[in-house]
């Protein structure tokens, strides 16, 4: 059995799981995070990865966080691949949450990625135009432009953010990240006039 990582076209990947999600919402079918994550399954699996080699909602391993899974690990004999998914749409009801605080839910699973044993870790992120345009506003560095070195979430950024933010982070991973740097870099990006996504890298510098 080969223990070579599988490699894969991630910008085909995700340029085909946005336009088969942004399908659905043209013709009004309800989608909501749980289908973006079943969605992105069935993509990996045509793309040749085997269903057995897929863990869900696996308990993450590290000692600060087994309280919490991580959304995707997919398994070969030399490694394992972590991946969250996070989707932000408008709610029916029109009471939508702050966009700092759902930005503080995505920094949050950038930061738990961060803290797993993963032999590569991946956040998956899909926005409706509004929220896109949040996040590329104070996410600056995490534009497609920007995608030929990575961003740097140090506690120097970290303690810059607005409050909302902050404790977004802290009650999704359960405390501050003092201590963690990570680069975030962009794998793949995909613009459609209804949904927009990215695919990021995650890497820890230091702990």
């Amino acid at each position: 059995m080969s223990t070579l990582e599988p490699t894969y076209d991630w910008s085909d990947i995700l340029k085909d799981l946005t336009r088969s999600l942004e399908e659905r919402l043209e013709r009004d079918i309800i989608t909501t995070e749980d289908t973006v994550r079943y969605y992105f399954f069935l993509r990996l699996l045509e793309a040749g990865i085997q269903h057995d080699a897929m863990i869900l909602e696996r308990p993450h391993p590290h000692a600060r966080l087994q309280q919490k899974q991580i959304d995707l690990s997919v398994t070969w004999p030399g490694g394992m691949w972590d991946l969250e998914v996070k989707y932000h749409r408008p709610i029916p009801s029109g009471r939508n949450r702050p966009r700092t605080q759902l930005r503080g839910q995505v920094v949050s699973d950038i930061y738990k990625l961060a803290l797993s044993d993963g032999t590569h870790r991946y956040m998956l992120y899909l926005a409706d135009p509004r929220m896109a345009a949040h996040w590329e506003r104070h996410m600056e560095m995490l534009t497609p432009s920007s995608r030929t070195q990575p961003a740097r979430l140090s506690w120097e950024w970290f303690s810059e953010q607005p409050k909302t933010l902050q404790e977004t982070v802290k009650a999704g991973v359960g405390f501050s990240p003092e201590s963690l740097v990570v680069r975030v870099w962009i794998v793949a990006s995909c613009t459609r006039s209804l949904l927009r996504s990215w695919l990021f890298e995650i890497e820890t510098e230091a702990i």
